[in-house]
């Protein structure tokens, strides 16, 4: 054999090495993904749930929903971006991707600011972009989110909205629109403007008794809507990465079975070659030998 030969058969035999590897991080991707999917329907469901109770406490108030009447830029405390990045690699510009729009965020703040990030390989392109940020470590494992560790952080946050030392907090992540695919997006987390539910939509008879104040109730309820809200967000980041490195992985799967075919062609080739030749210097020798 060749020693061109050679080189090709050894790329080859590596290449059919890494398909299967690429097999598996494939299904690893969709699996999560659709985990991710299916937790963000539950989540949800349960919130309008919460819609529902929102609409029994305003009627039993007899008044709407508190609004967000200082949430004007004349508010004290810094506004807060938490960003949602990768923990893994092998999902393209994601990183960078949120970095750059980072930057572009801190650019735009007049006062004080801070960014949030989340996930190791995020904080790896935050700081190749030279973009100040406190690394938060990660929120989610595999296709679950750190549900507790969530909503503590959310709680901390309102508390700090709450005596004026957080102005605003936006996260910014990949979201997916009702139509096109995944793009990065910054919504605002706090203040959050929840829409007044229809009571004569959603209050069934008869009506529940409620005890206690149903106005203390409802800012409860508000709170909790706004961790829905940053664990639906994060659900969302999960599906978008796993969507987008699955993508990628399938056009790297493509990729290399068409170089296994081109491969296999060339050593193909080349063995009946050096077969050619060892078969002519056989007959060659047998001549000279007679």
């Amino acid at each position: 054999m060749s020693d061109v030969d050679g080189e090709a058969g050894g790329r080859l035999d590596n290449l059919q090495n890494i398909e299967p590897m690429l097999t598996s991080l494939r299904v690893l991707s969709l699996s999560t993904m659709q985990m991710a999917m299916n937790r963000k329907t539950y989540l949800n469901a349960y919130r309008q749930n919460y819609f529902k109770i929102l609409a029994y406490l305003q009627h039993a108030a007899r008044r709407k929903l508190p609004g967000t009447e200082n949430a004007g830029a004349d508010r004290k405390g810094k506004a807060i971006l938490v960003v949602l990045g990768s923990d893994r690699g092998m999902c393209g510009t994601y990183n960078k991707t949120l970095a750059a729009l980072a930057a572009a965020w801190l650019e735009k703040q007049t006062g004080t600011s801070s960014v949030l990030s989340f996930g190791t390989r995020l904080h790896t392109a935050l700081r190749q972009n030279d973009v100040p940020h406190e690394d938060a470590g990660s929120i989610s494992s595999g296709s679950l989110p750190d549900y507790r560790g969530a909503h503590e952080l959310v709680d901390g946050w309102l508390q700090g909205y709450a005596d004026e030392t957080i102005r605003t907090v936006e996260v910014l992540a990949f979201r997916k629109p009702r139509k096109g695919g995944f793009k990065p997006k910054t919504e605002h987390l706090i203040p959050q403007e929840i829409e007044n539910p229809d009571d004569a939509g959603m209050i069934e008879w008869p009506e529940p008794i409620i005890e206690g104040d149903p106005v203390l109730m409802i800012a409860f309820a508000r709170d909790h809507l706004t961790s829905l809200l940053f664990q639906e967000i994060i659900l969302e980041s999960i599906e978008a990465e796993n969507t987008i490195r699955y993508n990628l992985l399938e056009e790297a799967k493509d990729n290399i079975e068409e170089l296994i075919e081109s491969l296999t062609l060339v050593v193909q080739a080349e063995r009946r070659q050096a077969i050619t030749e060892q078969l002519q210097e056989l007959a060659a020798s047998a001549a000279l030998s007679e």
